[in-house]
């Protein structure tokens, strides 16, 4: 069995170069699969169906960039309305990031967020800390849903892609 989270990205599309993309750039490269509108909505697709309901709806994962944008962007705030309430039912795992905005100015309609644990960044900072925290979240887990008691029986496993078992044995030695 291979492990396939299903991590869906929320983010107004002003946000998409400058930290969605290099977001999903990490995890791809962890060996993480991302459900990423560029890669899952295609012309003349069903956008409620497909962002909403298979995204946001069924993820079991979300990472959520908040920002400037967010308000402005009714797609990504109908995005973050599914996640509260899945949130709010414990169906699904929240990664709030708040890109160049404090949490003092996160909008009084998202201030549901600063009850997670959530990671700031802005342009200078970079993103590859913050998918080491989501990558180090999933690897938990996994070893607590399957009930593995070591990071060894995890690295000796089909769950992981190979990508982050390298990455684990690296932290190992």
């Amino acid at each position: 069995m291979d492990y396939s989270p299903n991590i869906f990205i929320c983010f107004a599309a002003e946000d998409r170069y400058s930290i969605a993309e290099p977001i999903v750039y990490h995890l791809k490269n962890y060996g993480i699969d991302i459900w990423y509108d560029r890669y899952k909505l295609l012309m003349g697709d069903n956008r409620i169906e497909k962002n909403l309901i298979e995204g946001a709806g069924h993820c079991d994962y979300a990472i959520a960039i908040i920002s400037e944008n967010t308000i402005n962007s009714p797609c990504t705030l109908e995005e973050l309305s599914i996640i509260k309430e899945r949130i709010t039912n414990r169906e699904v795992t929240v990664f709030p990031i708040l890109y160049q905005i404090s949490p003092d100015d996160i909008p009084v309609e998202l201030k549901w967020v600063e009850e997670l644990i959530f990671k700031e960044t802005d342009k200078s900072s970079g993103t590859r800390d913050i998918c080491n925290h989501i990558a180090c979240k999933l690897t938990e887990d996994l070893l607590t849903d399957n009930e593995l008691s070591s990071i060894q029986l995890l690295l000796h496993s089909k769950l992981i892609p190979n990508d982050i078992k390298e990455l684990l044995s690296s932290y190992q030695n």
